[in-house]
């Protein structure tokens, strides 16, 4: 009697992965229905992503490089970003559901993935403009599920795939490794776990991991006060009015990096619970009502996100996803500026959006909120467009910025005219809020006396400098 006769085989349902793409195909296209614009995290990963880079700043580079192949094949547009971040939040189920079929049934294990809808964490990373935490939650879900997989089935290839996972969480956000170490910690304290990750080729996952981690580390190594300045500044004490308000802020950011450290282990809560009761998946009435509850949550969340824009304009709020980008442009073209050249602007935010309008320049950031601005940021980038004759506008939005940071850029005299527009938002009553656009176009070939007043910039820049500060 053959085999097959004595035992059924049944191929896993197609169903789960047809619900996470539809329902991720909905949420990218009602993000580009609700606006065309981006803010924050987006905004810098558009900056940022001009170029390949082994690090940028205070985070690591992996979003950023992935930011960077979809731009080449879209642009830098709202969909490129969008793409991007929904992705892997559809990931993010799709590892969750790999992972609960290692553990649970069949039917049960789409009832853990479907979970994720009910996590504060994955919610609020949808409403949120967020970009690195995305991907670690992904990563997060890929080294479960590739661990699980390696303890049923251990093997030397299985500790390369872990590798490329941890490799991977690494350089989406350094935050992964307290996991990682966590998770290896606990494994080890479990008979099985620890047979599966001491098995012959353990070392393989140090070293692949190693290798792949290397180039990101020499660079912030080489580059330390851009990698850690960000995190350092916010360890600093902050001005406070009492010792008492002092104490109270202090343990009111303790409790919130508590919550925050806590998150990634929340991601497992409903793999965890679904496995103490693997039958949960038997009764097919309370299944499908679990499932549609966990769909109505993901609706109320795409709801909230795409209401927020019109509920701040009916407010009187700027919001940044209100911005009319057409209007920008059209502005900045009337004034004379060509989409050429280089564009200096004074946050990422209005950086990331110039970059979209005008794909064809250099976009570059000198941050005016950074009191180090002045020290060169502002006068290097723009003379290294005066001397290559190329165009380049100076510009400043929402929130004006410093008067030293429009001198900062230019020679004692020569600051050419500056500009003021206050552009309606979105939806938004005129009377109650605009959107206040300052900037400066220059030419492409700069005139004589420019010329001549750069070549004086050591000493006079640094006097004009001191006056102002």
């Amino acid at each position: 009697m053959s085999a097959s006769s004595d035992t059924t085989v049944q191929a896993p349902s197609r169903a789960p992965w047809l619900w996470i793409a539809v329902l991720a195909l909905l949420v990218i296209i009602t993000r580009l229905w609700m606006s065309s614009a981006v803010s924050w995290d987006q905004n810098e990963q558009l900056v940022w992503s001009q170029r390949l880079r082994l690090g940028y700043g205070p985070q690591p580079p992996l979003y950023t490089w992935l930011q960077w192949a979809v731009n080449l094949a879209l642009g830098p547009t709202t969909l490129a970003v969008v793409l991007v971040k929904n992705s892997l939040i559809a990931l993010t189920f799709v590892f969750m559901l790999l992972a609960a079929r290692q553990v649970l049934p069949e039917r049960t294990a789409w009832l853990a993935a479907a979970g994720l809808a009910w996590l504060p964490g994955i919610g609020w990373q949808l409403l949120r403009d967020q970009t690195h935490t995305v991907m670690l939650t992904c990563a997060i879900a890929c080294t479960w599920w590739l661990v699980l997989r390696h303890i049923r089935n251990p093997r030397p290839l299985g500790f390369v795939w872990i590798s490329l996972a941890v490799a991977w969480g690494i350089l989406s956000k350094y935050s992964y490794a307290l996991v990682a170490i966590a998770l290896l910690v606990a494994a080890l304290t479990v008979p099985a776990p620890r047979r599966a990750l001491l098995s012959r080729g353990f070392w393989l996952a140090p070293l692949v991991t190693l290798a792949l981690v290397a180039p990101h580390a020499w660079w912030v190594l080489e580059h330390w006060d851009k990698a850690s300045g960000s995190t350092l500044d916010k360890l600093h004490p902050a001005d406070t009015p009492s010792r008492l308000h002092g104490l109270a802020t202090g343990a009111g950011d303790l409790l919130a990096f508590l919550l925050l450290a806590v998150l990634p282990w929340l991601l497992m809560a409903p793999l965890w619970v679904l496995s103490r009761w693997p039958q949960a998946g038997d009764n097919e009435r309370d299944a499908r009502r679990y499932l549609a509850a966990c769909l109505a949550m993901l609706v109320l969340m795409c709801s909230i996100a795409m209401l927020a824009p019109l509920r701040d304009a009916q407010r009187g709020n700027g919001d940044r996803l209100n911005w009319q980008l057409d209007a920008i442009a059209a502005s900045l073209r009337q004034a004379g500026f060509n989409g050429q050249g280089m564009i200096l602007a004074e946050h990422h935010t209005t950086g990331g959006v110039l970059h979209m309008l005008f794909p064809q320049a250099k976009v570059v950031v000198c941050d005016a909120d950074d009191p180090g601005f002045h020290l060169g940021c502002a006068w290097r980038k723009a003379e290294k467009a005066r001397a290559k004759g190329l165009p380049l506008l100076q510009v400043s939005t929402e929130t004006p910025a410093p008067d030293a940071w429009w001198w900062a850029a230019w020679p004692i005299g020569s600051m050419p005219e500056r500009r003021v527009y206050n552009l309606p938002y979105r939806w938004t009553d005129p009377d109650q809020a605009r959107m206040k656009l300052e900037f400066i176009v220059y030419p492409a070939a700069p005139s004589a006396a420019v010329s001549s007043s750069a070549a004086a910039h050591p000493a006079l820049h640094a006097s004009a400098h001191n006056h102002l500060q």
